[in-house]
């Protein structure tokens, strides 16, 4: 129970209705640590549904369905299988999230029962004083998103807590001990207390402060750069033949490119991928489709088994376009398992002409 218990503050908990862990959970949304809804879910490996023989009997992993209008393609966080929700058996259950501003609230107040100085620096790392030693208590969950390198060792008087524990146990050094947020919230704070006293107990001066963030080595540049201020709609790609694509952008001569030139290809037989035989079916139809309209396509079909297939060749195709052109918005408009997918660049089917695309008076 105990371990059920650490994890109801991790992000987008499950709780059974009618269940032990249900009064924990409502006691967690009336102390405003976590918000709480119904939802209705499914479960992997339910014998009742039409996919259990894929199943892992032994996985219980639970998913909430997504709401109306969203792609009920999902992935179980137990052993990752994919669920189709829309033809799964449906349960009812609360679905909890942990709510940062009242979590670090929390945690300072529980300190404060030390009756030693406590303050906060950065956000999410409480500083514990007396005399000339200071002991550091790290809420994960709070500095997960920030440049800071942490030192979480008993030696230098750090102790880590966590709302998502199963999220961070594995980043910490051999022997270190992670405190569950939910259990100090719903047994007792006692485990907190204890550990700062002994970090405060002779131990040195904690070693918790921000640190730059390593410098990434920069993107490479963009084989088709666009002039500042341009946009997908000022890109052209055009088909040119089953292995070869033309683009134009402002500022430009079109180019005829290949899969292996674009990065497209495939490593060891150097054929082109099959995002690039995408790439060239979205020109054949004007920059929108669907995966039915794929297998249809009477020059040049893409046979997918299903939404989900389809949808990953666009993600791959998303990043080669973003790094061929240099820009970070989407090329393409949301999709969805009902929606087509529509290029935000100019899609054709064959070149526009042989005007250079140049500025007036270049």
């Amino acid at each position: 129970m105990q371990l059920e218990i650490a994890g109801l503050l991790a992000r987008g908990a499950i709780v059974d209705p009618g269940t032990a862990l249900t009064t924990f959970a409502e006691r967690l949304v009336a102390d405003g640590v976590a918000r709480g809804s119904a939802r209705s879910f499914v479960r992997c490996a339910n014998p009742a549904d039409f996919d259990y023989v894929d199943a892992d009997p032994a996985c219980a992993g639970r998913v909430a369905v997504p709401g109306d209008g969203m792609d009920d393609w999902v992935w179980c966080p137990g052993c990752e299988r994919r669920l189709e929700t829309s033809r799964k058996q449906r349960f009812d259950a609360i679905v909890l999230e942990p709510d940062a501003h009242a979590l670090r609230a929390r945690i300072g107040q529980m300190l404060q029962a030390l009756g030693t100085p406590v303050r906060e620096h950065p956000e999410g790392v409480f500083r514990v004083e007396s005399g000339d030693t200071e002991a550091a208590v790290v809420l994960m969950d709070a500095c997960d998103s920030l440049p800071i390198r942490f030192s979480l060792t008993a030696e230098q008087g750090a102790i880590a807590v966590a709302a998502d524990r199963g999220r961070f146990s594995w980043q910490l050094p051999p022997d270190t001990p992670l405190l569950s947020v939910a259990e100090l919230v719903l047994l007792s704070p006692e485990p907190l207390l204890a550990a700062t006293r002994a970090a405060l107990a002779g131990k040195p001066r904690a070693i918790v402060v921000p640190v730059a963030a390593p410098n990434a080595p920069p993107p490479p540049a963009a084989r088709f750069p666009v002039p500042p201020g341009a946009g997908w709609q000022d890109v052209t790609i055009y088909y040119v033949d089953g292995a070869t694509v033309g683009i134009a952008v402002p500022g430009a001569r079109p180019v005829h490119a290949s899969a292996i030139e674009l990065g497209m290809a495939k490593e060891t037989s150097l054929m082109p991928s099959r995002r690039f035989a995408l790439l060239l079916h979205l020109c054949r139809h004007r920059g929108r489709t669907d995966w039915k309209t794929a297998g249809r396509a009477e020059e040049e079909p893409i046979a997918f088994d299903n939404f989900a297939a389809f949808r990953m060749q666009i993600t791959p195709l998303r990043r080669d376009l973003q790094r061929l052109f240099g820009l970070t918005t989407d090329p393409f408009a949301p999709i969805g398992r009902s929606k087509p997918v529509i290029a935000a660049f100019r899609a054709l089917r064959e070149a526009p002409g042989e005007a250079a695309y140049l500025p007036r008076g270049g």
